[in-house]
């Protein structure tokens, strides 16, 4: 007897949260009109400006620009969960910042 009910999918109000930080990690800007082009790769050497992939000393100076302008920044690993999440300048994830790069550094790799 098929079930002619269909399967919904509660979508969360809030992004969800991770900590865990791999070398799937990607990086979203969001314009103000609070939509983003697609997410690029993150690694520690990009050669090129590439719609795929961004340097992680990319990430970090548009970061901190973001910091200032209030331009929402997301950074997800690949699960498609939030590891940081900056918003109206302020970080929402993770607690610890500065704990954060340095793990990025650690996880992302050279190329890939």
């Amino acid at each position: 007897m098929a079930n002619d009910n269909p399967t919904y999918i509660s979508i969360p109000d809030e992004p969800v949260l991770d900590d865990k930080i791999d070398k799937y990690s990607r990086f979203y800007a969001y314009g103000r009109d609070g939509y983003h082009s697609g997410g690029q790769y993150i690694v520690k050497e990009c050669a090129e400006r590439s719609r795929q992939y961004i340097s992680l000393g990319r990430v970090r100076a548009a970061v901190e620009i973001a910091k200032v302008t209030g331009q929402q920044i997301r950074i997800t690993n690949g699960d498609d969960f939030l590891t940081y999440w900056l918003v109206d300048g302020n970080v929402k994830h993770p607690a610890n910042e500065e704990e954060f790069w340095k793990r990025m550094e650690q996880k992302v790799p050279t190329r890939l």
